[in-house]
């Protein structure tokens, strides 16, 4: 049986390879036009997305006042609901609950804005700059700091948070 990570590492990457994106940074726009989802801003105060899906139309609305990077793994977050096919009406509550779906979600989120190889060559690119790599990379790839440092390490290219594992990428 494959494990829950491998299942959002793989459906991200088809969607990467079917939509023919490149990056990085990830663009959201051929996904969005191939899978027919009309992307919209607007000010929330609650919640920073929600995805409204229907037989004929599929809405994706994001909080417009969040950071770039924000809006961004928002984005992809209601994407991997879409794309891993969760049912039914879901609005995740500030707590210390994360269920199911919001963690396999925010894994397909990580894997849609920073795929494995991709994320890899970068952090080579920029080995010779060890005291700024994870800004650097973090802004070449539209996420927060705090986003890739949790990538690295859950691809096992750093051991903690601003550390490079001790094997090599």
């Amino acid at each position: 049986m494959e494990s829950e990570n491998n299942i959002e590492e793989r459906r991200a990457y088809e969607i990467i390879a079917e939509a023919g994106c490149e990056g990085p940074p990830l663009d959201f726009g051929p996904i969005l036009e191939r899978y027919g989802i009309d992307l919209m801003l607007r000010a929330f105060n609650y919640v920073s997305g929600v995805m409204i899906k229907d037989p004929v139309y599929t809405l994706l609305v994001v909080k417009e006042n969040d950071p770039e990077p924000r809006r961004r793994f928002t984005i992809a977050h209601e994407l991997g609901h879409f794309f891993l096919e969760h049912e039914g009406r879901r609005f995740a509550e500030p707590s210390n609950d994360n269920p199911p779906q919001e963690r396999a979600a925010n894994r397909f989120a990580a894997a849609l804005l920073m795929p494995e190889d991709w994320l890899r060559a970068a952090w080579e690119d920029f080995r010779d700059n060890p005291d700024h790599r994870p800004e650097i990379v973090a802004e070449k790839f539209g996420v927060s700091a705090e986003a890739l440092k949790v990538r690295l390490k859950e691809l096992g290219i750093t051991n903690a948070p601003g550390k490079t594992a001790v094997h090599p990428p």
